[in-house]
C-alpha cells in the first residue's frame, strides 16, 4: 500500500473522528468502559475506510462511514461489564442483552445528532442480507453500501481477535468463514472488498 494511500485514509479518520467533538468524547467513553471495545471500533473503522476508498467514495461518504464504523459498538457502554468482558460463553438471557447495543447505539447516536448513514450503521451493523439479524431482522427493506462494509468488517475483526471464550481465527481462515456466508448473511462486494484490503 503506498504511502500516500494511507496518509489520506488516516486523514479521513482523523477528520471524522478525532476533530468532531462528540465522536471523539464518545470514544473516550468507550475507552475508560472497555479498551478492547475501543480497540475493535479503531480497527474496524480504519479497515472500513479502506474499502470506501478503493470503492471511490466520496469525502463526505467517506467520513460517515469513519464515524459509524468508528461509533458502531458504542451502546456497549450500556451493556454490563460483566456479560461484555465474560470470561465464557454467554447465555441466552445474556445474549440477548448484547443483542441490544445497537439500539442504545443507536439512541446515543441520535441524541448527539448524527446523519442518517451513521445511524443506519450503528442500529444496522448485525443485520444480514437475507432478513436475519438484529436488531430488527426481515424489519429491515435495503441495508447502505456503508453498514454491509461495516458489517463484513465487523465480523472479521471478531473472528480474527483473540477472546475468552474461544479461540482466534488466522485472517485466511476468517475469510472462509466469510465466504461461506456471502449472500445470506454478507454481501459479496463488500466481502471481496475486505478481501482486497486484507491481501495487501
Amino acid at each position: 500500500m503506498e504511502k500516500k494511500s494511507i496518509e489520506q485514509r488516516a486523514r479521513i479518520l482523523l477528520d471524522g473522528i478525532i476533530i468532531e467533538p462528540d465522536t471523539a468524547d464518545l470514544l473516550c467513553s468507550l475507552n475508560k468502559y472497555s479498551k478492547r471495545t475501543f480497540i475493535h471500533c479503531l480497527n474496524v473503522a480504519f479497515m472500513s475506510v479502506q474499502i470506501g476508498y478503493n470503492w471511490g467514495m466520496d469525502s463526505k461518504r467517506l467520513i460517515d462511514l469513519a464515524k459509524g464504523a468508528v461509533l458502531h459498538d458504542i451502546g456497549k457502554i450500556k451493556i454490563p461489564l460483566s456479560i461484555l468482558e465474560k470470561k465464557g460463553a454467554l447465555t441466552q438471557e445474556e445474549f440477548e442483552q448484547i443483542k441490544l447495543h445497537p439500539v442504545y447505539g443507536y439512541e446515543l447516536a441520535m441524541m448527539k445528532g448524527y446523519g442518517n448513514t451513521v445511524l443506519d450503521i450503528i442500529l444496522h451493523h448485525h443485520e444480514h442480507i437475507d432478513g436475519t439479524g438484529y436488531p430488527d431482522g426481515n424489519k429491515v427493506t435495503g441495508l447502505l453500501q456503508e453498514t454491509q462494509i461495516v458489517s463484513v468488517v465487523d465480523a472479521w475483526d471478531a473472528m480474527t481477535s483473540a477472546r475468552s471464550y474461544k479461540p482466534e481465527l488466522s485472517g485466511q481462515d476468517a475469510m472462509l468463514e466469510l465466504t461461506d456466508f456471502t449472500d445470506s448473511f454478507y454481501n459479496n462486494e463488500a466481502v471481496r472488498g475486505l478481501r482486497n484490503v486484507t491481501d495487501k
